[in-house]
Order: C-alpha cells, then sequence, then structure tokens
C-alpha cells in the first residue's frame, strides 16, 4: 500500500498508486522543485511560521521546514490516512520544527465529515477534498486564524474549499502580514469569492504555474518529459513585493497565460529557454 523513495534530500513514504505527488518524488527526486524554491525564498526573516494547508504527505512542507530551518511550520491535513503519512515523513526525516495537524480548514470551528479515500486505490491523492465521493470520516474543522494567525506565509491547496480557508482567515488578512500561495480556484464562483477577498485585503495577485518536475531536477528523467504541473496564484500583502518577478492576474475570470514570458523563473529550471 505503501512505497518509499528518496526526494529533496529527504525519505518519503507515499501511497504506491499515487499518480502525481508519489510519482513525481519516484521520478523526479523532488515534487515541484520551483514552488518549493520560491516559498522558502518568500521566507525572508531567520524565523516565521509557514502553514500549508492541504499538506498531503508532506512533499512541500518537508522540504521548505528542511531548507528553513529556523521556521515553524505547521502542516494540516485532512485525510487520517495521508496525515498518518505525512506524520510518519516529518519523524523519519527528524523535521523538529513541523507540527502535524489532521484537520480541516474551513470558516468555523466545528467537526465535519470529510470523504477519506482508501490508500491501497491508485489514483491522485492530491485530489483529495469535500467534492470526493468515498466513506466519510469525522475530523475536525479549524480556522486558520487557529491553526496559524502569525504566519508569514501560507500555502493552500484544498481542492474547491479555498473560499471557506479565506472565511476562517479574517485575522490573518486584516494584520496583512502574509503571503498566500493559493492554488487557482477550480469554479468561476469560488475564483471571484477568492480573488475579491484578497484584493479587500490589499493583496496584489499573481500568476505562478508550478511545474511537477523540471530539466534540473535531480533525476534525469525529467529531461524528456512532458511539462506538466499546476496553476496557482500568488497573493502578496500591501507593500510587499513578490520575492520572484510575476505576472500580475488582471481579473478572476483571466485565463492562465501559456507563453514562456509569463514565466521568467522558469529559465531557471532549463524551461522555455
Amino acid at each position: 500500500m505503501l512505497n518509499c523513495t528518496r526526494a529533496s534530500g529527504l525519505t518519503f513514504l507515499f501511497p504506491e498508486g499515487d499518480t502525481v505527488v508519489g510519482q513525481a518524488l519516484q521520478r523526479y527526486g523532488e515534487f515541484a522543485g520551483p514552488e518549493v524554491d520560491f516559498l522558502v525564498e518568500a521566507a525572508t526573516a531567520a524565523e516565521g511560521r509557514f502553514l500549508d494547508i492541504g499538506a498531503n504527505i508532506g512533499a512541500i512542507a518537508l522540504p521548505f521546514a528542511r531548507r528553513a530551518p529556523g521556521w515553524r511550520v505547521t502542516a494540516v491535513e485532512p485525510h487520517r490516512g495521508l496525515c498518518s503519512v505525512l506524520a510518519a515523513n516529518t519523524h523519519a526525516n527528524h523535521l523538529e520544527n513541523v507540527e502535524v495537524v489532521n484537520a480541516a480548514a474551513g470558516a468555523v470551528r466545528t467537526i465535519v465529515d470529510f470523504p477519506t479515500l482508501p490508500l491501497d486505490q491508485k489514483l491522485n491523492f492530491g485530489d483529495s477534498g469535500f467534492h470526493q465521493n468515498a466513506p466519510l470520516t469525522p475530523v475536525l474543522q479549524l480556522p486558520a486564524d487557529a491553526l496559524g494567525a502569525d504566519a508569514a506565509v501560507i500555502k493552500v491547496d484544498v481542492q474547491g474549499f479555498e473560499a471557506e480557508v479565506l472565511k476562517g482567515s479574517s485575522e490573518i488578512l486584516r494584520t496583512g502580514r502574509a503571503l498566500w500561495f493559493i492554488e487557482k480556484p477550480a469554479t468561476p464562483e469560488s475564483r471571484r469569492e477568492v480573488f475579491e477577498t484578497l484584493q479587500a485585503a490589499g493583496c496584489e495577485i499573481f500568476w505562478f504555474f508550478s511545474p511537477f518536475g523540471t530539466r534540473r531536477s535531480p533525476r534525469p528523467r525529467a529531461r524528456n518529459d512532458r511539462v506538466n504541473g499546476d496553476d496557482n496564484w500568488v497573493a502578496t500583502p500591501a507593500g510587499v513585493s513578490s520575492p520572484w518577478p510575476l505576472t500580475r492576474v488582471a481579473d478572476a475570470e483571466e485565463p492562465r497565460p501559456h507563453h514562456v514570458d509569463a514565466y521568467p523563473y522558469l529559465r531557471r529550471y532549463g524551461l522555455g529557454a
């Protein structure tokens, strides 16, 4: 049911049937290297908190924790099985600066029923979320304000639940300290709500394409592979610049630009040159 590989200088357990994160860790020796690099470079202070909402098995949170040892990492995952793998990966790699929380992030503190896909399936476990048709497991739901109101960098990967996460982030948004890295919401309604909430908080919003593997990935297999990845929004608070040059999102319904000039950072990874 579980497989094991070395990636990003760490040891990872992962569901052996995972078709995205686990497969990338095994094939490329990393997952979304440019995303990890960006988040680490966004953590400009010597100390701080990184809040990873929808942490899965830790493919982003744990490399971040390894490279930013002065930062506290709160890794939040509602899927009980994935959270157990995340905790095992955290302890196996002796990452004492990581706190693992088995919870969903939402508008209020309550108990919710979360669809829990068995780990022996062959599928994309990164797509776990409230939209899935799977056996339901009671899980604690907490506002992001309760999970890490002092967070300076926040990643949100929650498969359509992004607006609900922001509803529980009023204190974080009010203080205006955090840089947000959010997978682009899937539906027009959610995109509009997330976009307008971030804008109302004074954030500027930018595109970030996050390739799973690149020409500079540790294992050479990535060099000839088709480039696959996720579309994301980066939201910087008022007065804070993005650590990398990024292309602004004009409005919530704008499609992601597909020309490489919109993502100059990709040239660092051998893409689009």
